[in-house]
C-alpha cells in the first residue's frame, strides 16, 4: 500500500500524543504531592495537547486526506480497504481523545474549585 497521506502530520500528532502523556504523569504526581498549582499546570498543558492533536488530524482528514478523493468506497490508489483501515483506526483513536478530553476538562475543573 502506498501511503495515504504525507507522514509529517503524523508523525508531528505522535510527539504531542507522546508529550501528553508525560504531562498526564505530571499531573499525577503533582496531584500526590497535593501541588494543585502543578496539577493545574499539566492538566492545562494536556489539555492543549489534545487539542492541538486533533486540530492537526482535522487538517490531515481535510488536506490529505478529502481533497484527494480518499472515501472508503473509491481512491485514487483502488484499495477501498486500505481507506477504510485509516478511518477506522483514525477515526477510533479520534473518539479515543475527545473522550480523554472531556475527562481533563472534568478534572481540571475540579482541581481549579479546589476540589483536589
Amino acid at each position: 500500500w502506498e501511503p495515504l497521506t504525507d507522514p509529517l502530520p503524523g508523525l508531528i500528532n505522535t510527539f504531542v500524543l507522546l508529550t501528553s502523556s508525560f504531562t498526564v504523569i505530571l499531573a499525577l504526581v503533582a496531584a500526590r504531592r497535593k501541588s494543585r498549582q502543578g496539577l493545574l499546570a499539566s492538566l492545562g498543558s494536556t489539555i492543549l495537547l489534545g487539542f492541538v492533536f486533533m486540530a492537526i488530524k482535522m487538517w490531515e482528514w481535510n488536506h490529505e486526506v478529502f481533497d484527494k478523493g480518499v472515501t472508503i468506497s473509491a481512491n485514487a490508489h483502488g484499495d477501498p480497504i486500505q481507506a477504510s483501515i485509516y478511518y477506522v483506526t483514525t477515526g477510533l483513536h479520534g473518539i479515543h481523545v475527545l473522550l480523554g478530553l472531556v475527562v481533563a476538562i472534568f478534572l481540571f475543573v475540579r482541581a481549579y474549585q479546589g476540589h483536589y
